[in-house]
């Protein structure tokens, strides 16, 4: 694979050629895979205010392999479509001191997801294909700091949301 890191961005490419064959199949089906991502940091207001800021991602796909038994015989090959998968992050906390002792933190999460063609390979064919949506947030809000001389307050507040959907690539009654 390649690998390459110029600050502040990484990149790795593993093209399918680095992957191993099948015994079941004459002819492997293409396949890659490719991460990258990125982070940025930094003062915002001296002595007062921080950010952090990451981002990242993937994108690969693979072509499953089929082996079903059809009126005609058996079938073993590499199927003709593929099965990408698509991957996002982001990542972001700010940091302000409230006072000299007290900390106030935000945070938020992201993440989202895309999958297309599921559920097919070995011995399902593309009409059980399926393909999938999912996004997920957070947000958290954290207070820290002593209390005292002799206590340690870490107050948190998180509140987070999801959804994913899934859809059949053929419907039928």
């Amino acid at each position: 694979g390649v690998q390459t890191c110029a600050l502040p961005i990484c990149y790795n490419l593993r093209p399918g050629a680095f992957s191993g064959t099948s015994p079941f199949t004459p002819v492997k089906g293409p396949e890659r895979s490719q991460n990258f991502g990125t982070n940025f940091a930094g003062t915002l207001v001296k002595d007062r205010a921080s950010f952090n800021l990451s981002l990242n991602g993937s994108t690969s796909f693979e072509t499953p392999n089929i082996f079903v038994e059809t009126p005609s015989g058996v079938v073993s090959q590499a199927m003709q479509l593929t099965q990408p998968r698509n991957q996002a992050n982001v990542y972001a906390v700010l940091d302000y001191a409230v006072t000299k002792d007290q900390t106030l933190r935000v945070n938020y999460n992201q993440n989202d997801y895309t999958q297309k063609n599921l559920g097919i390979g070995g011995y399902d064919s593309p009409e059980r294909a399926y393909n999938m949506e999912e996004h997920n947030h957070t947000v958290r809000v954290q207070e820290v700091g002593p209390l005292g001389r002799r206590a340690f307050v870490n107050t948190r507040l998180e509140f987070g949301w999801s959804d994913s959907d899934s859809k059949s690539l053929l419907e039928t009654r």
